[in-house]
This record gives structure tokens, sequence and C-alpha cells, in this order.
């Protein structure tokens, strides 16, 4: 399966912070490092086809209350992925929602860090661990999260896909 053009979409839309909760509600001033990075990751196992695709993206937020003459550091990830049967899989893919509509199973997780240290909020799911016979391990996590890994926080719930 061709990713290139579904990583290339999905860091645009990150660059315009569309899908970054807290981004979005920010009020102060956004400068970024760089553009967005993005891997796609593609991993048969059995019949099943398991599509992972991450966005990293990094800059600095000064508003008001920031302490530093420099800014906070801002960080954010997202992590899409489908699970789907390999013999239905697209052989090229430039939306996620070609991806959703093949799919047996979509989830995102968005996580940003939003100052020194481990400070954010993340939100969604992702997909822990896929077994040959279509049983899945979810991991879902919402809020916020200071000085712990925001991974410790998230609970797990296991599921069935069906042929």
């Amino acid at each position: 399966m061709k990713t290139d053009e579904l990583v290339n979409t999905l860091c645009e839309k990150m660059k315009s912070l569309e899908g970054l909760p807290w981004m979005n509600g920010y009020s102060g001033s956004f400068r970024p490092d760089e553009p967005p990075q993005g891997e796609a990751r593609v991993t048969e196992i059995g019949v099943w086809v398991y599509v992972t695709v991450d966005i990293m993206y990094e800059g600095t937020t000064m508003d008001q209350t920031t302490d530093r003459l420099s800014g906070d550091p801002y960080k954010a990830m997202v992590e899409c992925g489908w699970i789907g049967l390999a013999e239905t899989a697209p052989k090229k893919v430039s939306k996620p929602e070609e991806l959703d509509e093949w799919a047996k199973l979509s989830t995102r997780y968005v996580r940003e860090n939003t100052d020194v240290g481990i400070w954010g909020e993340h939100d969604g799911s992702w997909i822990a661990r896929l077994e040959e016979d279509g049983t899945v391990t979810l991991k879902e996590a919402s809020g916020r999260f200071q000085d712990v890994d925001p991974e410790s926080l998230a609970t797990e719930k296991t599921l069935k896909l069906d042929e």
C-alpha cells in the first residue's frame, strides 16, 4: 500500500492546526520549529493489514502567562490507525477517509505537550496490539496530564474483529 500522499495530507491538516483541541483554544501566538513530520507503517498480520500514521509538530507558544523570554515549548503528536482485511486493502491512499471506508477499525489519538516537562492534554484511542485472530487491544485516554507519562493514564479494552 502506498501511503506517501496520505502522510502529506495529514501533515497539511496538522499544519493548519486542524484536529488539535488545545491549540485551537489557545489565544497566544505559535511559532513552528519546522513543518510537521510524518511516518506511515503498514504491517500484515494474518488476514489483517494494520496501517499506522504518526505525525509530529513542534514549536513555541507565547502569551501573557509565559514566564520565559523564549516562550513555552509545544509538541503535538497525532497517531491514526486503521485495521482492515488484506484482501480488500487499497493499493494507494491519499486521504484518511479512504482508509476509514475500508477499515474494520479506525482510531485517532492526539497528545499535545504544552509546557516544559510532561504537561498537556490528550484525547482518543490507539491500537496497542493486533493478533492474527483479529483480537485487538485498544488504549483510550482523555484529559489533562502533568508530570506523569500520559500513556499510563489510559484504560485498556480488548475487542475481536470479524472477517
